[in-house]
């Protein structure tokens, strides 16, 4: 990736790609797309910043295309534009309707369609931004439930797809409640920030996800079997252990954590609420335990 915004094209003459290219090259980078199917999938692998779709696609209902995009995570917010004919109110009524952000009609004419690219971009932009205030955990700076769940669900499904392992561990501070009655609002929430910093720092990939779930945390492991979550779970243990935060209510004086983990390989008949279940019953044996261990 080169920093410019990227836009994909499916067109499948290739004929709108190149000219959109020529034109556009120096502001943005133009992805193509011959068919549906590949555009589906190079939404899929690049996540990009707008998406044109050609009318005149064959073999596709272009008006549902737009739904079906949507349908992938990663272009569920995505402006999809269609490009058609000349312009035909009713036939661009139809496609806003459809879901589609705009009608562009070709000949492309370029000052005009670079004015309502960069526009949608954004505006793509803007509302990124939003969602991704909405999806922080204010005490933290970590990813809150809501931007985990909507994570762990793109991982899943990615899982499957590939058929590949997908890990998760929840991590669960021991004797928390009584240290939060005993210490007040503002030293809990330092402590979290403290454990926030120290396990956001144990992650090495990027790809894995550390973030916040109720008064714990949670982290997706992508491509990773039971070995290796056991080994990540184990270094987010001992470093929580040798930060040595004060917490008179363990036995051990300072604060620990329990972790359980779980790592599938999705197959038919699985389901995701298997990996959660499975992670959360591994967490409550390794509380019961005594807490400062990693059950799997």
């Amino acid at each position: 990736m080169n920093g410019k915004p990227s836009i994909l094209v499916v067109d499948h003459t290739r004929q709108e790609t190149e000219s959109l290219k020529s034109m556009f090259g120096g502001d943005f980078e133009v992805l193509g797309a011959a068919s549906y199917a590949e555009g589906l999938e190079s939404a899929r692998r690049s996540a990009p910043d707008l998406i044109l779709i050609h009318a005149a696609l064959p073999d596709a209902k272009v008006m549902d295309l737009c739904s079906s995009f949507r349908g992938e995570p990663l272009a569920r917010e995505t402006p999809i534009l269609l490009m058609g004919g000349k312009e035909q109110e009713a036939f661009e009524s139809k496609a806003l309707k459809a879901g589609y952000a705009d009608f562009i009609a070709l000949p492309v004419r370029p000052s005009l369609t670079l004015a309502r690219i960069r526009q949608h971009l954004e505006a793509g932009q803007c509302r990124a931004i939003l969602r991704q205030i909405a999806w922080i955990d204010p005490v933290t700076g970590l990813p809150n439930d809501a931007h985990m769940e909507s994570a762990l669900q793109v991982e899943w499904r990615r899982a499957a797809r590939n058929r590949t392992h997908l890990a998760l561990v929840m991590i669960s501070l021991d004797q928390f409640d009584a240290y939060r009655k005993s210490h007040g609002r503002y030293a809990v929430e330092e402590c979290q920030r403290r454990l926030a910093n120290i396990l956001s720092h144990g992650i090495q990939r990027a790809g894995d996800v550390m973030g916040r779930q109720g008064s714990g945390f949670l982290c997706i492991l992508p491509e990773t079997d039971n070995i290796g979550a056991v080994s990540v779970s184990e270094r987010f243990r001992a470093e929580v252990y040798t930060a040595a935060i004060p917490n008179p209510h363990s036995k051990v004086g300072i604060l620990t954590v329990s972790l359980g983990v779980t790592s599938m390989l999705p197959s038919r008949g699985d389901v995701l609420t298997d990996l959660r279940v499975t992670t959360e019953e591994a967490l409550n044996r390794a509380i019961l335990r005594g807490g400062n261990q990693v059950v799997f």
